[in-house]
């Protein structure tokens, strides 16, 4: 038969593991966020040169860098290839602008500003001429390395922090009740 000391045990280690996993949860999503800025960026600075070199329908362009883009990039121009088949007498900023809503309420590492620059790419998509979609994309890519920049600091400092934070609160839980 099992004894209460034994069961008040095995219980701290619980807690002490349910500590320990949320707070290493915590930390990999700051991890993640600053994936998701890279894949992003390196899909908008891809999106900006198909634009300006190939002179390409946006349908047919963001076909193409679902192959050529990585993770989250590549799924966002797919949901926008999808999205501008349907147009639906939609204009193309509220294509883009769905097509990063659909995607980005799943990948909640990403915060509601990195979304909003995200967004801002679609102000001059078939509105402007190339160089003018091509500098606002631009733009875009670079705001989103100042994102990636505080996103990187933010994963340096806070790890560590949320690590450490999860493994004292099991620890305290066990301590609660032993």
């Amino acid at each position: 038969m099992i004894d209460t000391l034994t069961l008040k045990i095995a219980a701290a280690a619980v807690f002490i593991l349910a500590g320990t996993a949320g707070g290493r949860f915590q930390a990999g999503r700051l991890k993640e966020r600053v994936k998701l800025l890279e894949e992003l960026i390196g899909g908008m600075r891809l999106f900006q040169s198909e634009i300006y070199y190939t002179h390409e329908r946006l349908e047919n362009i963001s076909k193409r860098l679902v192959i050529s883009c990585r993770g989250c990039a590549s799924d966002l121009f797919f949901q926008f290839s999808e999205e501008l088949k349907r147009g639906e007498g939609r204009d193309t900023e509220e294509i883009w602008n769905s097509a990063a809503g659909k995607l980005f309420q799943m990948h909640t590492a990403l915060r509601t500003p990195d979304l909003n620059t995200l967004k801002t790419a679609g102000i001059r998509l078939g509105r402007d001429d190339i160089g003018g979609q091509c500098a606002y994309i631009g733009k875009t890519a670079e705001e989103l390395q100042v994102r990636l920049q505080e996103a990187r600091q933010d994963s340096e400092t806070r790890s560590r922090l949320f690590q450490t934070l999860g493994t004292a609160a099991g620890c305290a839980g066990a301590l609660l009740i032993m």
